[in-house]
């Protein structure tokens, strides 16, 4: 994403983050140490989620929280709401 695309939203991104805040280098840190040690050796094909809350385990947004980038899906004629 673009400086200027996340500006525009960062506001209502921040609000849908259970976290309050936006993640960074910092965020990732924990997992990456995780995953490059032994501690990681039986974890196969998963998928870490390092998103600060607003994505279930199931991989669907967690209520009360909408992503603010969910676009609704195009109808059947290929135009949108």
């Amino acid at each position: 994403m673009t400086k200027g695309a996340l500006e525009k939203i960062r506001d209502k991104l921040i609000a849908s983050v259970p976290l309050h805040r936006l993640g960074d280098g910092e965020d990732l840190k924990g997992v990456a140490a995780l995953l490059a040690s032994d501690a990681s050796r039986h974890i196969t094909g998963q998928i870490i989620a390092v998103d600060g809350g607003p994505v279930s385990p199931e991989g669907t947004p967690s209520p009360p929280h909408q992503d603010p980038l969910h676009r609704a899906p195009r109808r059947a004629d290929g135009r949108g709401d």
